[in-house]
């Protein structure tokens, strides 16, 4: 129960973020990606959305739900002046599902610094308080992380998968497949640490983590080059200039509110 508390601190401090972001923020400039993922964002649909983006449906399987479940706060935006007709609520969503994950990953950061140390004293609690805070109040959460894309929920699993590894938890079996549909060079580079820390893991549990990944990361090339392929919407065709012209391929019904 403690831990739920400080989850709400964590929300409760980082509100005036969201808010700004949800008020103020544009794709445009730093986020332009959001347009590559609204298609999943708001029916969820593969086929509009090219890949690699396509392919990264865990946080926006969440924030399609989200879409569909929660209510859009009426209040005005910059959001809403794009000449393009996006929903607000999809831009809502994704944004509120971004601000409530980075609370969870604050809340991992404060555990995982936690317990570092071998004894759980006011020290390691103030120690870990700091690390969530300072991964807070970095840049990339409110220029980059906030924003409507997925690094949010990237970071979160990378979060979650190093917490798992630190406490040696057979559910990081569970969390890799996760992975691979939500950002698979995270798989990479967690094999990369857990080949450095071979010492702390053992060989045989590195080896088998290997061969997971490699795996895993055989079959989400698999299934990019031939089940989320979109010949007709390709990355190199639906990237996006300063005017989005690319987007006007996709039916006009899609985008209109």
């Amino acid at each position: 129960m403690k831990y739920f508390f400080l989850y709400i601190f964590f929300l409760i401090l980082s509100f005036p973020l969201f808010y700004f972001v949800f008020k103020f923020g544009n794709p445009d400039n730093i986020a332009h990606d959001f347009y590559h993922y609204y298609p999943l964002y708001d029916d969820f649909d593969f086929i509009k959305s090219p890949p690699p983006f396509n392919m990264r449906c865990i946080g926006a399987f969440f924030i399609y739900l989200i879409h569909q479940t929660i209510s859009y706060p009426d209040t005005e935006t910059v959001f809403q002046y794009n000449p393009f007709g996006f929903k607000e609520s999809v831009w809502f969503s994704a944004v509120f599902f971004n601000y409530l994950i980075l609370a969870a990953t604050a809340l991992l950061i404060f555990l995982c610094y936690r317990s570092s140390f071998h004894q759980n004293n006011q020290k390691s609690t103030v120690y870990g308080l700091m690390a969530a805070l300072l991964f807070y109040f970095g840049y990339g959460i409110l220029f980059f992380d906030l924003m409507p894309i997925t690094e949010a929920f990237s970071v979160f699993l990378f979060s979650l998968a190093l917490y798992l590894l630190k406490h040696r938890s057979k559910f990081i079996w569970l969390t890799l497949p996760f992975i691979i549909f939500q950002r698979e060079f995270l798989l990479v580079l967690l094999m990369i640490y857990v080949i450095l820390e071979v010492k702390r893991f053992k060989i045989r549990f590195t080896g088998l983590f290997v061969i997971i990944s490699i795996l895993l990361l055989a079959f989400y090339v698999l299934l990019r080059n031939y089940y989320f392929l979109n010949p007709y919407l390709d990355r190199k065709s639906t990237r996006l200039n300063s005017s989005h012209i690319p987007l006007s391929r996709m039916p006009s019904s899609a985008w209109k509110k």
